[in-house]
C-alpha cells in the first residue's frame, strides 16, 4: 500500500532538483539524450544548419560502419563455404572492422552527444524569463477610424 507522504516527498524530491534549479542543465541533457540519434540534439538547440550536416553525416557514418561489417560477414561466409573454419568473434574483431568500422563510428557518436551538450542554447524553450510580455492596451485612435462605418457592425 502506497502511503500519502510518498507522493509529497517526490514532489518536494522534484522541487530541490538540479533540473528544477537550472533548467539549462536540464535542457543539455535532453540535447544530449537526443543525439543518440545524431543531429536531433542540435535542432532541439536551435542549431538548424549544424543538426542538418551532422544528420547527413551520420547517415554517411551508418552506411560506412554498415558495409564494412557486411563485407567482413561475407569475406568469413566465403571462407566457410570453402572449407576453412571460421571465428565470427575474432573475424568481427579483426584490425580492419574495428579500427576503420567500429571505432571510428562510436567517437562520432561521443563527439555528437558531447557538442549537443555543450552548445549554447539559441530556443530558450519557454524559459519564462527570456520571454517579452506584451502589455494590453486600448485600441488608438487611429485603429478606431478604421473601423467600418456603424451600419455594418449590425449585420
Amino acid at each position: 500500500m502506497r502511503s500519502r507522504n510518498s507522493t509529497s516527498e517526490r514532489n518536494k524530491l522534484m522541487k530541490n532538483s538540479a533540473s528544477a534549479k537550472n533548467p539549462a542543465g536540464h535542457r543539455n541533457l535532453v540535447a544530449a539524450e537526443l543525439s543518440l540519434i545524431p543531429g536531433a540534439g542540435q535542432f532541439y538547440k536551435g542549431h538548424y544548419a549544424e543538426g542538418s550536416g551532422v544528420m547527413l553525416l551520420g547517415i554517411a557514418v551508418a552506411i560506412w560502419t554498415t558495409t564494412l561489417f557486411s563485407l567482413t560477414y561475407a569475406a568469413g561466409a566465403l571462407f566457410a563455404l570453402f572449407g576453412g573454419p571460421v571465428d565470427w568473434f575474432e573475424l568481427l574483431l579483426n584490425p580492419l572492422t574495428l579500427y576503420v568500422g567500429l571505432i571510428p563510428a562510436l567517437l562520432f557518436w561521443a563527439w555528437v552527444v558531447t557538442d549537443a551538450y555543450v552548445e549554447r542554447d539559441l530556443r530558450h524553450h519557454d524559459d519564462q524569463s527570456t520571454r517579452t510580455k506584451v502589455p494590453t492596451q486600448e485600441p488608438c485612435a487611429a485603429d478606431r477610424a478604421r473601423r467600418l462605418p456603424e451600419p455594418y457592425h449590425t449585420l
